[in-house]
């Protein structure tokens, strides 16, 4: 968007991108002018939302619970949680900013609802849908009706979803996405947008899942969703306690649960399920949970002594055990200076904060583990895997095509090595599938060139995830007009280069 200028119609390598509506990426453009094209500013925004987020469940909390502990408690349940705590809080996606969005798509729904004022309802929520489908498409709108449904059947209103108020905001929303849709067809084709976007939404349910994947699926899911929300999700265990029942029916928030229960399901359904994509339903889960928790059970002095004493065994096991890593030694004094930090940031928190409550050494211990993650894991995952390698690759191809044109094959390099690439020549990288010349430089794969002696070689790579060799080549001399051959009616065309 930023190099050629097109903020409707975006394009990757020279094709049309239509995966997603443009939102978000007007906001990472935003980002990179303001700050450059560095990778944490990819991240920046995913960053804010964490913060954000965090931030927004702990003062939620404050205001429910009148309890500190529990606000805490709220405010950390999405950062400690598994897969957001050593995975996905690493990177720059789309789907932590699109879940904080969501949440207060679905919770001011709630908070408006509990006190009948219909209007505030209908308009903060399409407000939110409007936004979320600019950011992401159709699964604003699977939120939206879902939860409605929910909210008003659950709280025994369901006759004021038909308010006049409703059907107002719902066309407010329906003609400025139409607008959208109106200002894309100007110079794209709405029909293949409406067809991707359709695709995207439907690709990952069991529509285009064979029935032993869907079989497969719906039996792992509930595991699934343990293993990414680990520990959090332990406070459903809570349920097993029958004054914990009567509690949370009785709870002003249960309705909460209910709407990210139903908002599940239709992840049930879907076998290309990701722990990012509902994100935003666990803390809705935990509201009314920790709402009915008794903190009195946490109190024992002996459980108290246990788990802290555990907790701080593993903590310099871990630590020790780093000390003596190849990690370590790369640059002694940064993680010297990262470990002292890491231990005035526990004894800053025993002394100052500690309440008594095992739920904090809880919390404490695995933003610790998080801050360890950072400073030893990530570290040595970098030393591993092939991501330097694609920047380096990516470096290389930049400097032999500098000032001249580079084209490549059906966009067969990976993303991220396409984006250094990019960067780095600052002007995109076009995709060629015909009519090729001995002028520019072609990204190609190996397999498709018919004469090799007819091709210059600068540069061999393989791509990762297909183990497909590549190669960054220039023609000396073209035998005839390329053509295209179908192999099978069922398989994509293949373009076999200078035959």
């Amino acid at each position: 968007m930023l190099l050629d200028h097109n903020w409707l119609n975006p394009h990757l390598n020279g094709l049309p991108y239509l995966n997603k509506p443009p939102l978000y990426n007007w906001l990472l453009a935003l980002f990179i002018k303001i700050f450059g094209t560095k990778e944490w500013v990819i991240r920046l925004p995913s960053y804010i939302a964490i913060l954000g987020f965090s931030a927004q469940l702990y003062f939620l909390g404050l205001k429910i619970y009148q309890n500190k502990v529990k606000a805490i408690l709220l405010g950390a349940s999405l950062l400690i949680s598994g897969n957001f705590l050593v995975f996905s809080s690493l990177l720059g996606h789309i789907d932590i900013p699109f879940s904080w969005l969501v949440f207060n798509q679905i919770y001011w729904s709630f908070y408006f609802l509990k006190r009948k004022k219909y209007r505030q309802i209908f308009a903060f929520s399409y407000l939110f849908c409007g936004i979320g489908f600019m950011m992401k498409g159709l699964p604003s709108l699977v939120f939206q009706s879902i939860s409605l449904f929910t909210l008003f059947f659950g709280g025994k209103q369901f006759k004021k979803i038909f308010k006049p108020e409703h059907f107002l905001f719902f066309g407010l929303f329906t003609l400025a996405i139409i607008g959208y849709f109106w200002f894309f067809s100007l110079n794209g084709s709405l029909v293949d947008l409406m067809h991707v976007l359709f695709k995207e939404s439907s690709q990952r349910t069991m529509v285009n899942k064979t029935l032993w994947q869907t079989i497969k699926h719906l039996v792992e899911f509930p595991f699934k969703i343990l293993v990414d929300f680990l520990p959090s999700i332990f406070l459903t265990f809570f349920f097993f306690g029958k004054k914990f029942r009567h509690k949370f029916r009785t709870s002003d928030h249960a309705l909460l649960a209910w709407v990210a229960l139903f908002n599940l399901f239709p992840y049930w359904l879907s076998p290309d399920y990701r722990a990012r994509y509902v994100f935003a339903l666990l803390p809705l889960l935990c509201i009314p949970i920790i709402e009915a928790m008794d903190l009195s059970l946490f109190r024992s002095r002996i459980l108290k002594k246990a788990l802290f004493t555990l907790l701080i065994i593993v903590f310099f096991l871990l630590l020790c055990g780093s000390l003596g890593h190849p990690v370590y030694s790369m640059n002694p004094v940064n993680y010297q200076i990262a470990l002292l930090m890491m231990l005035i940031f526990w004894g800053s928190y025993l002394y100052y904060f500690r309440n008594g409550h095992v739920l904090m050494d809880l919390v404490m211990f695995f933003l610790m583990g998080k801050l360890f993650l950072n400073v030893f894991a990530l570290p040595l995952r970098k030393s591993h895997i092939s991501m330097p390698n694609e920047k380096l690759l990516a470096k290389r191809i930049a400097e032999i095509t500098k000032n001249k044109e580079l084209e490549m094959m059906n966009c067969n390099i990976e993303l991220s090595m396409n984006w250094y690439i990019t960067t780095l020549r600052n002007q995109p990288t076009k995709t060629r599938t015909e009519n090729f010349d001995t002028v520019r430089f072609y990204i190609v794969p190996e397999d498709i060139i018919r004469y090799p002696e007819d091709v210059t070689y600068y540069l061999r790579f393989v791509r990762k995830f297909e183990n497909k060799k590549m190669a960054l080549v220039k023609f000396k001399k073209l035998r005839h007009k390329q053509s295209k051959v179908v192999e099978n009616e069922n398989e994509e065309p293949r373009y076999y280069l200078n035959q």
